[in-house]
């Protein structure tokens, strides 16, 4: 029985210990994940913080914001006819022509038979002249329409350009003489204009 006492009370001790050893093994990996929770938050700290202090530096390469730089261009591309732009070609007698009769051919009343196919090839290439005059003339009558809408497009284009341009210009008057709307527009174009890390406020 005293042996049995011994033997249950060096199994307590051993468990006691067991335990004891698992407790500090959990607080080290507590303290372990705990620390590198913390250096993770840091590291993106200093990057924000780096971020920050870059903001002002960042601009200084580019040009700075200026009224004349808020002045738009008409963004107008060439005229592009496409397949209107090129006229087919003009039927060529040669295409119609029958081949002439030779000698022998004449000899044996081949020259009323030629005279016919070359009225019959006349007759075809007045026909094929005729269709591509038409031709010609709807191909003309589409590119001179699809020219005015393109120019159409250009006048409303130029036309919108001018009218932003007027606005811009009006407040740089106004800028000039101090209008505190004016002011406050050309400072939240500057505002807008520059570069911002992505969490940062952009309310102005």
């Amino acid at each position: 029985m005293a042996a049995q006492r011994r033997e249950a009370e060096r199994q307590a001790r051993e468990a006691a210990r067991f335990a004891k050893e698992q407790e500090r093994l959990a607080r080290e990996r507590y303290l372990a994940a705990r620390q590198q929770e913390a250096d993770a938050k840091t590291d993106l700290v200093e990057v924000q913080l780096k971020t920050l202090d870059e903001i002002l530096t960042s601009i200084l390469s580019l040009a700075p914001l200026t009224f004349q730089r808020l002045m738009s261009t008409p963004e107008i591309t060439p005229f592009q006819p496409g397949a209107l732009g090129a006229s087919s070609p003009v039927p060529d007698w040669d295409t119609f022509a029958p081949a002439a009769s030779g000698a022998l051919g004449r000899l044996f009343r081949g020259a009323s038979r030629y005279a016919r196919q070359v009225a019959e090839a006349q007759a075809k290439h007045d026909e094929a002249l005729a269709q591509h005059e038409a031709d010609e003339s709807r191909r003309k009558h589409a590119l001179a329409a699809s020219k005015a809408e393109y120019d159409r497009g250009v006048a409303a284009e130029r036309t919108r350009v001018a009218q932003l341009n007027a606005q811009v210009a009006a407040r740089q008057k106004d800028f000039a003489a101090g209008v505190p709307e004016a002011v406050e527009w050309f400072v939240s174009r500057v505002l807008k204009g520059s570069h911002y890390p992505p969490d940062f406020p952009r309310a102005f």
